[in-house]
């Protein structure tokens, strides 16, 4: 989310659907108290922000999955 993805892309990185990633979301500013995904996203940045290798540091790529 932090890096702008669309709850579908989400998903297909996951092998869940965008309802799903939508749930998950909903779930998360419940419980962060927010009133919608940018309040969200505010939250999580600030919070990562705050750790060390926070939002700027380097992160492995994502796997892919593998054709059939």
């Amino acid at each position: 989310m932090l890096t702008g993805l669309t709850y579908k892309q989400i998903g297909d990185r996951l092998f869940i659907s965008a309802k799903t990633v939508e749930h998950h979301v909903a779930r998360m500013r419940q419980r962060l108290g927010c009133a919608n995904r940018s309040d969200l996203l505010a939250k999580l940045r600030a919070m990562t922000a705050e750790q060390p290798g926070g939002a700027g540091a380097r992160r492995a790529p994502w796997p892919r999955r593998p054709a059939d």
